[in-house]
């Protein structure tokens, strides 16, 4: 692999997630803690902590599997600039078209419960519907012309956003 092809990979694989996961949510989060977060005294404060820890862990290891996978399988990267060359419908991608919006989701749902905060919230749902958007107007369109009936028929079969569990064939 060449250099530039490393430097897109990480900064696909980090920078992008980092941005919305992190960066923003902080900020929001800043302008808002002392009007939006929890009020518990401890032990009950460790609940939305834990619970929503287990979203993050969950969203870091999807985020994780999902970029493995546009690399190894697709050659490619979550980046618009560099998108993947194969489609990938393997591990999550069998129950799920948009598995790394998922994942990403599963962090800033976990960063809300732990911080109980409306804004991280709203950054939440903002998100949400702007990739929504994104992928009815913009990329499903764009997956049609690059990989056809392939994609057709994968999208036909496998969600938008919400898995959909069943056995294997």
């Amino acid at each position: 692999m060449d250099d530039t092809k490393k430097i897109s990979m990480l900064i696909s694989a980090i920078v992008l997630p980092l941005s919305v996961t992190i960066i923003i949510p902080a900020v929001l989060f800043a302008f808002t803690f002392k009007k939006f977060s929890w009020d518990l005294g401890f032990p009950l404060i460790l609940l939305p902590v834990i619970v929503g820890l287990l979203f993050v862990i969950a969203g870091i290891y999807l985020l994780v599997v999902t970029n493995r996978l546009f690399y190894s399988i697709g050659r490619g990267t979550l980046a618009p600039w560099d998108p993947p060359q194969k489609i990938v419908i393997e591990g999550p991608y069998e129950y799920i078209r948009n598995p790394m919006i998922g994942a990403v989701l599963l962090i800033l749902l976990g960063e809300t419960i732990i911080a109980g905060s409306l804004i991280i919230f709203c950054w939440f749902i903002l998100f949400l519907i702007g990739n929504i958007i994104y992928f009815i107007y913009a990329e499903e369109p764009a997956l049609f012309k690059r990989f056809g009936d392939e994609y057709k028929n994968y999208r036909k079969s496998v969600p938008m956003f919400i898995p959909k569990f069943r056995k294997k064939r």
